[in-house]
């Protein structure tokens, strides 16, 4: 008996379906983007300012010891200007110097430490200034001196002398 092509291509197909040779199965996946948007934002870096030791028989009425320092950004993200504030704890009796927060019985007494800003260093920063200045590129300084005060006629005793300062910014 002899069958013709036809019947036996039908057979082929059938079982090749059957065995699930069928369509070609796919595979899915999620693809995941994510980002932010930000507000304009820098990384704000103050280092310390070290003030070298003062001797008692230098200590005169006003600024003594001024070093300079200098607040600085980098990694700005469209900012146009870096607005900068100053807070912290005034002299007793005195709001134009900050208080000397050394630790007590350690502390100098009579003495305060005094912030001058700017290229020229003649205004005095105290609690509650703000200061502007537009960082260049991604990046920019704010320049200040910071030294010791002697107040005219205070008494004084030798110690520590230091201050715990708050400088916020915000950007623009």
């Amino acid at each position: 008996m002899n069958l013709s092509p036809l019947p036996r291509l039908r057979t082929v197909a059938l079982v090749c379906l059957a065995a699930g040779n069928g369509p070609v199965l796919a595979d899915e996946a999620q693809l995941t983007i994510k980002g932010r948007v930000l507000v304009g934002t820098c990384v704000l870096d103050i280092p310390e300012v070290p003030l070298a030791d003062l001797r008692a028989a230098d200590v005169a009425t006003g600024d003594l010891g001024m070093q300079l320092g200098t607040i600085k950004v980098k990694s700005c993200i469209a900012v146009k200007q870096v607005n900068l504030k100053f807070t912290g704890a005034t002299a007793e009796g005195d709001k134009d110097h900050w208080k000397n927060t050394a630790p007590a019985g350690e502390a100098a007494e009579g003495m305060s430490i005094v912030l001058k800003d700017g290229e020229k260093f003649e205004n005095i920063l105290k609690s509650g200034d703000a200061r502007s200045f537009a960082p260049v590129a991604d990046a920019g300084s704010y320049p200040f001196k910071a030294g010791y005060y002697h107040a005219e006629g205070q008494a004084f005793t030798s110690g520590a002398v230091a201050a715990s300062i708050t400088v916020s910014a915000d950007y623009n």
